[in-house]
């Protein structure tokens, strides 16, 4: 074969390789990308799943009574002016709950601020956004309180506030409150 041939399809297998290469990292790219979005429309799914969960979990019969009386209807011929002392510390003397509807409140304030604590857990761990706790934000600033010390002049706020400082951590709380500004 005459050399400059040689030259000739040497410099030609040289340059179809430059191009299959290239063709290969494009090809390995749109791949790549293919997989990124794909992984990520999969994370929004699996968010979405998880939020629904958690909003079956809040329209849960066991909470009801608590809601109910955050919106101002009368439980038990009870009104949620009278939260303070349905909520207060059972502890000394005077303040044990023996009546079934206080206890039957109590019960479903205790599953409400369960809720609220797993909110508060998932949200400091990155599982949920700020944003994705708009579902629950209207019972959160229900009960809402700027300082767990001080007295509130709304009742259903100062029962709340009552209940968390006694039974509850009110770190998680405070964490929350400030998760719905």
């Amino acid at each position: 074969m005459n050399p400059l041939y040689k030259d000739f399809f040497d410099a030609t297998k040289d340059i179809a390789n430059v191009i299959i290469s290239g063709f290969t990292l494009w090809i390995g790219y749109l791949i790549y990308t293919k997989g990124i979005v794909e992984y990520r429309n999969g994370n929004q799914i699996k968010r979405a799943e998880f939020l629904e969960k958690l909003i079956e979990d809040f329209r849960k019969k066991e909470m009801s009574l608590a809601k109910n009386m955050l919106d101002d209807f009368t439980v038990y011929n009870k009104s949620s002016a009278g939260l303070p002392r349905i909520l207060r510390d059972h502890k000394g003397e005077n303040n044990l709950v023996t009546e079934q509807a206080e206890l039957d409140i109590r019960a479903s304030f205790d599953d409400l601020f369960d809720f609220f604590t797993k909110l508060a857990y998932y949200r400091k761990n990155n599982l949920i956004s700020a944003d994705e706790l708009g579902y629950f934000h209207y019972y959160i600033d229900k009960i809402k309180v700027e300082d767990f010390e001080s007295k509130c002049d709304d009742p259903k706020k100062e029962g709340a506030r009552l209940y968390i400082r006694s039974y509850f951590n009110r770190k998680d709380f405070e964490f929350l409150f400030l998760s719905v500004r």
